[in-house]
């Protein structure tokens, strides 16, 4: 029976037959993992324990053969006597071992001899590079997609390079992540589980059928993988697993009814890509390369806050669990708007990152960009007077078209563009003279502001005089006044958003001890400012002698109750010790601190404000 020629088949494959495949699979990678497993053994195939390593015994290596050879024998059903797998599995079977089995050979092969005797990572690179071209060769290409705005992006000439760097993105993102035992064959299996699903929303039959195959084949492997694992799948399984699913969304792309969106392939395989692109981003701003191992990884992060292996892993799969109902419910609700779906996934995004602590991505907290603007030519303080202009120009022109609409008459276009350089050099020179440069924001106060408010007030006042005198037509008090009030937002928050990064840098809580502080008057203000602006202490909570104060904040940092909550708040908060801001408290008091904080388990310390004779 040839392929194409089946007649009165339904449009829908029959899931008896999705279930089928998945049963191939399984059993056949169950029962072939064990003779890997001695195939290892034999070629001295094992991974060692080592300092990146989270197993403390030697094991087996290439078990990613058995992932691959059921899936390879699966697809031979799209040859045998069964008329729907025939119809259904068999064009993707033919393109698969006859066209893209050099590509599949090049992933394989480098991945074998990787678990037998680890190769540079150059050398696997190139080689991914090369499956990938061949991939392209035969018609594996990303030729547009839909982006989360709803508008067809033909990518064209790019449309090569992106469909390389995918596939690479992908082969790399699935190796990245296994690093426990059972997380990149169980979140793999998840996202060819999903792939499989938006397959079945769209009406691909065979894409199903190659998605139940390829994640039944992974979770007979993930019986003997799963913690404690008698077997690693290696860079076998891992790569092939990645290309495999890299090539597999490529062409659920080009059999969708409509071009797809860019979100479905980022939900699905979310979790690797996201560990990929973190690591990247990590070794790339620490100046060390982006193919040197490390231990520093999402799964790595979880063991260290505490959870055990097992719980480590399924918190993993609970996220790819997460990613794969967003996925579908993406799929399924096309009026969705997809452009919130995005910004929603990118605020989460930046959530993890902070949950996880990686303090290199955060800029404001580990003032990188801090650093940045304090650079003799690269710093705000070199651009100021250039940015200042284009500042005092855009709440000019801000002022006028607020009053008068976005479309000005022609008269009143041409005078606008006659006194506004003359309305803006004003307002500077008026600045200058004010001694607003002179201010080292950074470390603005509440008299920097004011000031920096008052040179403003005298700025647009000279610039209205000169208005006046220069008969602008459509000048008025309303333009003035939004002027005034537009220059102020423009310029003193610019200068502020330097005070905004010393702020953020200054109460990152990485790496320094976490302090309380007795006391709420001015000395703890002033306490407070000695920590921020330098140490390695950060305070992190208030206790007060009021109960009525509790809840309310000094500096955005909390008042966390009485002394008798003491214990309380200093496990809730981590602190280490207690500093006394108090200059002078009764023998008794002190004595009652003292006993709360030797219940605590906290050091005690007093902050001295004192004014010493020099001689």
């Amino acid at each position: 029976m040839r392929i194409g020629q089946v007649a009165n088949l339904p449009h829908i494959c029959d899931v008896t037959n999705y279930l089928l495949v998945f049963l191939v699979g399984f059993l056949l990678s169950l029962a072939l993992t064990p003779l890997v497993r001695r195939l290892a053994l034999r070629l001295k195939a094992v991974d060692m324990p080592g300092d990146r390593k989270v197993h403390a015994a030697p094991v087996p290596r290439l078990g990613g053969l058995a992932i691959i050879v059921s899936f390879q024998a699966g697809l031979l059903l799209g040859f045998g006597p069964l008329p729907e797998l025939v119809y259904y599995l068999g064009d993707f079977a033919v393109t698969w071992l006859a066209r893209l089995l050099p590509a599949v050979l090049v992933i394989v092969i480098v991945g074998v001899l990787d678990d037998i005797r680890p190769l540079r990572p150059m050398t696997k690179l190139l080689a991914q590079v090369l499956a990938a071209l061949l991939a392209v060769r035969v018609g594996v290409v990303i030729g547009m997609f839909e982006s989360p705005w709803g508008t067809t992006v033909h990518l064209g000439v790019w449309a090569i390079p992106i469909s390389v760097l995918w596939m690479l993105a992908l082969t790399n993102a699935f190796n990245l992540i296994d690093g426990l035992d059972g997380l990149s064959c169980g979140v793999g299996a998840i996202s060819t589980l999903t792939l499989g699903a938006v397959a079945l929303l769209r009406g691909d039959s065979g894409l199903v059928l190659v998605c139940a195959l390829l994640a039944g084949s992974m979770i007979g492997f993930l019986r003997h993988n799963f913690h404690p694992a008698r077997i690693f799948m290696g860079d076998t399984g891992s790569q092939f697993i990645g290309f495999t699913l890299a090539v597999l969304s490529i062409t659920a792309a080009h059999k969708s009814t409509a071009s797809l969106s860019v979100l479905v392939p980022f939900l699905a395989f979310g979790l690797p890509l996201m560990d990929t692109l973190l690591t990247t981003l990590r070794r790339a701003l620490k100046g060390v390369q982006v193919f040197e191992a490390d231990g520093d990884h999402i799964h790595h992060r979880l063991l260290r806050f505490g959870l055990s292996h097992r719980q480590a892993v399924l918190m993993l799969y609970g996220v790819s669990l997460l990613a794969a109902a967003a996925t579908l419910f993406v799929v399924a609700r096309r009026d969705l708007p997809l452009g919130l779906v995005f910004i929603g996934v990118g605020v989460a995004t930046i959530y993890a990152v902070r949950w996880l602590r990686y303090r290199e991505l955060e800029p404001l907290r580990s003032g990188a960009l801090l650093a940045l603007t304090r650079q003799p030519v690269l710093g705000y303080g070199f651009f100021q007077v250039p940015i200042d202009l284009a500042l005092l120009a855009g709440a000019s022109y801000l002022a006028w078209i607020a009053i008068h609409g976005v479309y000005l008459s022609p008269e009143m276009k041409e005078g606008l563009r006659d006194i506004l350089p003359v309305a803006v050099l004003i307002k500077l020179l008026v600045l200058r003279l004010s001694g607003l440069y002179q201010v080292r924001w950074q470390y603005a106060g509440m008299a920097d502001l004011l000031g920096g408010v008052r040179a403003i007030l005298f700025g647009c006042a000279a610039s209205a005089v000169a208005l006046v005198l220069l008969k602008a037509q459509g000048g008025s008090v309303a333009v003035l006044l939004l002027d005034f009030f537009f220059t102020v937002t423009l310029l003193l928050g610019m200068r502020m958003s330097l005070r905004l990064l010393e702020h953020y840098a200054q109460t990152d809580t990485t790496d320094k001890e976490r302090v309380l502080i007795y006391g709420t008057g001015y000395c703890a203000d002033m306490l407070v400012h000695h920590l921020l602006n330098g140490g390695t202490m950060a305070p992190v909570g208030f206790i007060h002698d009021g109960s009525e104060q509790r809840g309310k904040t000094i500096h955005g940092i909390p008042i966390l109750g009485t002394l008798e909550m003491l214990p309380a708040a200093a496990r809730n908060q981590k602190a280490v010790k207690i500093l006394i801001s108090e200059q002078h408290l009764p023998p008794e008091q002190l004595e009652i601190i003292r006993a709360q904080c030797r219940k605590a388990g906290l050091e005690l310390e007093q902050f001295r404000l004192e004014l010493e004779r020099m001689p």
